[in-house]
């Protein structure tokens, strides 16, 4: 589930037509870490993660929605 949250968290800033550097800078984090974060969300922190969601104007519910439904459909295909 954790590529999951990492490829719904990409997917979120292309939507939104933000750069990474953007992003890093506004939340006020490494760019490489954005990166990490975006290639696969094992060690991104709860508290990072809300923060991210909340710049991106992001339901919670919406978002880990979405992650399961990934997770769904790998486990079907």
């Amino acid at each position: 589930m954790n590529f999951n949250i990492a490829r719904e968290l990409k997917a979120i800033r292309i939507r939104n037509n933000l750069r990474m550097e953007d992003v890093a800078k506004d939340n006020e984090m490494a760019l490489e870490t954005l990166r990490r974060y975006e290639k696969n969300a094992e060690n991104v922190p709860i508290k990072t993660l809300q923060k991210l969601l909340d710049y991106y104007k992001v339901d919670h519910y919406i978002f880990f929605k979405n992650v399961c439904e990934y997770t769904h459909e790998e486990k079907e295909g």
